[in-house]
């Protein structure tokens, strides 16, 4: 546990490695906040409030938010057909990054004019969200779901029209992300529908505390729905949010057939592109087979080269025994169960080169992988080289600068600026 936020009543939350969980004292109930998520993987370090009893904490995974229509005990997990929400601030948002760190405490500080200070992995950050002002109402509203016959339906990102076949009811929920501190918050709601040579429009307007929409009994067609975010006296957000679809029984005939055909000459340039990948990989594989002069007379075709090799990938990224710094080309041979000269003819035909060359290859992606890894940071390079299967500091750093063209302390240096100098 990193932090522990007392709620005004008989709630803590708790921010931990394994995400935020919520702690009813009156019941003694845990509970992983909300569920499921992508709280479960992030490691919480700082919880606070805005003064507007709304919950913010930040993690390893970026800053988040919880709305506090979602943090009081009535409505802690929200309902099944409206979840609860909360909002996920990203370097896209402004954040110069969205690794925040903890492990040494406290991980935050909010000070007496209620600007909380940070640290993260490029230095101090500060929020206060009051400050945040533009020259225009700018307040994005974003569509997250949409129910209709009972099913959830989440908006594509391309915008593309969608299919809803003969909705009773239909129903659009949504947020704005209002960091401006807009007040009297509306949204205004948009269903638009051709109907003969008039477009029908159908305009809404909903107090912040409404975050959905409903539509009952729409007719054959396609519609057009719409919604922004501000009010009458200040003016609407400039940033409009849409979602298409159409109902009925579906597309007409010609575009149904249309469709298919599309459909099937995409599937058929698929298969055809496969079917010759498939011939070009095994006349290359044969190529290489009977050009090497050194295995002119193994017993091996290209069925074997592919299962064998299927075998040593499958081994070393499953089980990744290229940790192993005894590994050797007998033990790898005793436990697939070949001979190892044909594990070494498999990987100088397949790979281009010995086996000594094919381990590091490995060992130095895992390490590169370690060396950006905020978490690693603690640990000197040698120690990584180590756990990556080198045996010494000289054989790791010749292999790391010819796999990469640099040593790996100024790998770390490269990707990771604030890391501790080895």
């Amino acid at each position: 546990i990193h932090d522990i936020y007392r709620q005004p009543g008989k709630v803590l939350w708790l921010g931990t490695d394994a995400g935020l969980l919520h702690y009813d004292i009156e019941t003694g109930k845990i509970t992983e906040y909300p569920k499921p998520s992508e709280f479960s993987t992030a490691w919480v370090y700082k919880i606070f409030d805005d003064n507007h009893k709304n919950i913010w904490f930040s993690s390893n995974k970026g800053l988040f938010c919880l709305p506090s229509i979602y943090t009081n005990n009535d409505n802690i997990m929200g309902t099944a057909a409206e979840p609860a929400r909360y909002y996920h601030f990203l370097e896209s948002d402004g954040l110069r990054t969205a690794i925040f760190t903890g492990d040494y405490q406290p991980a935050g500080w909010k000070d007496p004019e209620g600007i909380v200070w940070l640290p993260s992995a490029s230095g101090l950050a500060s929020l206060y969200p009051p400050l945040v002002k533009t020259a225009s109402i700018s307040v994005p509203v974003k569509i997250e779901y949409i129910i209709a016959n009972g099913k959830r339906i989440i908006p594509s990102p391309r915008n593309s029209p969608t299919y809803i076949p003969s909705p009773q009811k239909i129903t659009f929920y949504f947020h704005a992300l209002n960091l401006n501190g807009f007040e009297n918050l509306q949204f205004k709601c948009r269903l638009e529908h051709p109907s003969g040579s008039e477009n029908k429009v159908t305009e809404t307007i909903l107090d912040h505390s409404r975050n959905r929409i409903s539509y009952e009994k729409l007719n054959y067609g396609r519609y057009r729905f719409s919604i922004k975010a501000g009010n009458e006296d200040k003016g609407w957000s400039s940033m409009e949010t849409e979602f298409f679809f159409y109902t009925g029984s579906g597309l007409p005939l010609s575009e149904k057939l249309l469709l298919i055909f599309v459909m099937l000459f995409a599937i058929c340039i698929v298969i055809v592109f496969k079917i010759r990948e498939k011939r070009n990989k095994e006349k290359e594989m044969m190529k290489i087979f009977q050009d090497d002069q050194r295995y002119k007379t193994s017993a091996m075709d290209h069925k074997k080269i592919k299962k064998y090799t299927l075998q040593i990938v499958t081994l070393m990224e499953k089980e990744k025994l290229y940790l192993e710094p005894e590994i050797s080309v007998t033990s790898l041979g005793q436990k697939i169960g070949i001979p190892k000269e044909h594990i070494s003819q498999v990987i100088n035909q397949r790979f281009h080169m010995n086996f000594n060359q094919f381990l590091n290859k490995y060992r130095i992606e895992e390490a590169k992988k370690r060396l950006m890894d905020p978490k690693e940071n603690q640990f000197v390079v040698l120690k990584i080289g180590y756990d990556v299967g080198f045996n010494s500091k000289s054989t790791f750093n010749a292999a790391f600068k010819k796999f990469t063209g640099m040593s790996p302390s100024e790998y770390r240096e490269k990707f990771q600026p604030s890391a501790k100098k080895d």
